[in-house]
């Protein structure tokens, strides 16, 4: 039975798909408004990150990381909230600035047997993935560049791997709402 009532035969398509998207956690679906949503607004940059920044500090064990709260000299956020945006902000700007992600392209060339030759993008060297220097990363997190290389590369590389995580876990999950209903007729 259609929770529109018992006349009604077809649910409207937007329906299914806003049920499917409830069933993905809190940051997949924070992620996917900013990535393949209309509008993308400030607030869910600001939600994503607060959601990132959390399961961040959770995965922080001693050293006294985990409690580091803005203390009432600098004003500004902590460094997993300010590492959480760069990694939210590198997630949804990267494809390659050059060829934007289109990793091969073509060069006319009358010798070449098929008219033109195919290369690669230098830029990126082929992965249609923007490439950030240690130097850039660092300036948005307020830090030194080898404070930077020593003990926060690596947590920024955990963080786009987690938010890659994310995007897949909501990918299936959606998916995995949408497929029986798709094959359904009862979809408008």
């Amino acid at each position: 039975m259609n929770v529109r009532g018992q006349l009604a035969e077809k649910a409207a398509a937007s329906d299914v798909v806003l049920g499917a998207f409830a069933a993905a956690d809190e940051l997949g679906r924070a992620l996917w408004r900013l990535r393949y949503g209309e509008i993308a607004r400030a607030s869910g940059m600001d939600r994503a990150t607060a959601l990132l920044a959390k399961r961040l500090r959770a995965n922080v064990r001693g050293r006294g990381l985990r409690d580091r709260r803005p203390s009432a000299d600098d004003g500004g956020p902590d460094i997993f909230h300010r590492l959480a945006r760069r990694a939210v902000w590198e997630w949804l700007h990267d494809r390659c600035p050059v060829c934007g992600g289109q990793v091969v392209g073509g060069m006319r060339d009358a010798d070449h047997v098929l008219g033109e030759r195919a290369y690669s993008c230098a830029a990126c060297r082929g992965t249609g993935r923007a490439h950030y220097s240690d130097a850039e990363r660092a300036m948005s997190l307020v830090l030194d560049v080898d404070v930077f290389a020593r003990r926060w590369r690596e947590r920024l590389v955990a963080a786009l791997a987690l938010l890659d995580r994310y995007d897949g876990d909501t990918e299936r999950a959606m998916n995995a709402q949408l497929r029986p209903l798709a094959q359904s007729k009862h979809v408008a």
